[in-house]
């Protein structure tokens, strides 16, 4: 997940108590402007090993994907000569969260398992050597590259410096205290490293000589990511849920927060082509346009499968062509894929709840793309009606579509509307009705339950009607 140039021809995700935390709060979010138009056109996906897909990070023709859990976790390469048709070559190692290509070797960084170096100057990679650090819960993120010493984000514990002269035998050089510490990611411009440092923002060292922390900025977000601009005085930051920040680094010893651009998920690891970012985003994945470091802007989007997680884009000589880790298998876009419709069908889900007789809702069938939408079938399941089924929608225009659902029958099932979108054929509108008590889905009314609290005390959800309720689950590993 770094920044390419065209030449000539992941709240803390682990604490150090080990708890994790997920928590579910109701509230109304107003969305950010978005783009009008998806500028992805998917061209192939691969879920040939679907082992939690964290990164992938592309070299030429390569593309080199990290399995971060399951049976197949590890380093899977796919050849992507033909994007829409990746074939996967090789897979190796333990389970690893992300990499870096420089030259013919890739570090894999595998969390608690420390960083592997892999020849690949051939198809098939080589294991050359491995560096695991000792001590607990010592958790290596990613990294960069300077001449022989790669730089290590080791998260709680700083920033490791190895010796990689040897790759069959990495040596620690010194372990980096940032004082607070939940580095996630390194990029080296000059002499000095720059440190994606989690929750406290941005980290600047001088390692002209025994590296030493000379800059900080605090970031509105998680930072766990960046890349560099062409000429290396701009740091392009992902920041989780708080989208995408340029900073200038010109003054490594006074960085200056430049612009932030919002995203509609969560950041988690990107890549950059000339004046394009790409990223990961969970239910997305995203593309900015970075021409002008001081006004980001949203370039385009792209719902993906599962959940995207770290993206790189690479130029193929066709234009470029963007990988994404998808949770559950790798994807190839093609970014700016010219005039081409692009269907969304807004809300995305309807619960119709209890159903006496009928209910009627109306939805809009959006053509967020730049040349004609062409619904040619829409399929309905037993219990709904739709109307109109078969129309056109100019582009950035709306077409207001009626749904019915009638009967006594529980239905959870989706209506499928079929176009001339050329990524997203068929798309399918989740719907429901009449099972909210057994299958609750958003905008169903919550069943009533009552838990135990942290104060020892009983609460009814229902005693709660009309306040704001969080849930809050924990889990230890």
């Amino acid at each position: 997940m770094h920044q390419r140039a065209i030449q000539p021809v992941v709240s803390q995700r682990h604490s150090s108590n080990r708890v994790g935390w997920i928590g579910v709060v109701l509230l109304l979010i107003s969305s950010p402007a978005r783009s009008q138009t998806d500028n992805l056109a998917l061209l192939g996906r691969n879920t040939q090993n679907p082992a939690h897909c964290m990164d992938v990070e592309i070299v030429g023709t390569r593309a080199y994907v990290c399995n971060g859990l399951g049976v197949g976790a590890g380093i899977e390469t796919y050849d992507i000569t033909n994007p829409a048709s990746m074939t996967r070559i090789d897979q190796d190692g333990p389970s690893t969260w992300r990499a870096r290509a420089v030259g013919d070797r890739l570090f894999a960084f595998s969390h608690s398992s420390g960083v592997q170096i892999y020849d690949i100057a051939t198809p098939a990679t080589t294991l050359l050597g491995e560096y695991v650090p000792s001590g607990s819960y010592v958790e290596f993120e990613g990294g960069a590259v300077q001449g022989t010493t790669l730089y290590v984000a080791a998260h709680q514990n700083g920033v490791y410096a190895l010796d990689v002269a040897d790759p069959s035998s990495p040596t620690l050089l010194q372990v980096v205290s940032l004082g607070e510490s939940a580095a996630w990611a390194c990029e080296v411009t000059g002499t000095h490293l720059l440190v994606a440092n989690g929750r406290y923002g941005l980290a600047v060292l001088d390692i002209s000589g025994p590296p030493t922390m000379v800059g900080s900025l605090g970031l509105p977000g998680l930072a766990n990511d960046l890349v560099l601009n062409a000429g290396g005085d701009v740091a392009f930051v992902a920041l989780g849920p708080g989208g995408l920040a340029s900073v200038d680094i010109s003054d490594p010893s006074n960085p200056q927060l430049l612009n932030v651009a919002p995203t509609a998920g969560n950041l988690f690891g990107i890549g950059r082509l000339n004046d394009v970012v790409v990223g990961g985003a969970y239910t997305r994945l995203e593309s900015f346009d970075v021409s002008d470091p001081s006004n980001l802007a949203v370039l385009g989007w792209d719902y993906t499968a599962t959940w995207a997680m770290g993206a790189d884009i690479e130029d193929d000589g066709n234009g470029g062509v963007v990988g994404v880790a998808d949770w559950v298998g790798v994807a190839a876009y093609r970014p700016d894929p010219g005039a081409v419709s692009d269907i969304e069908v807004n809300p995305p889900k309807i619960d119709f709840a209890a159903v006496n007789g009928a209910e009627q809702s109306t939805v809009c069938v959006y053509n967020r793309g730049s040349a004609s939408l062409s619904v040619t079938n829409t399929v309905a399941p037993a219990g709904f009606t739709v109307s109109p089924t078969v129309y056109t929608v100019p582009a950035g225009a709306c077409q207001e579509v009626t749904i019915t659902a009638s009967g006594t029958g529980s239905v959870r099932n989706t209506i499928r509307y079929v176009s001339n979108d050329p990524d997203e054929a068929t798309f399918r509108q989740s719907v429901y009705k009449n099972n909210a008590a057994v299958f609750p889905e958003i905008g169903s009314p919550a069943p009533d339950f009552t838990l135990p609290g942290t104060d020892g005390q009983s609460h009814t959800l229902s005693a709660s009607l009309g306040k704001v309720v969080l849930l809050e689950f924990g889990a230890v590993w």
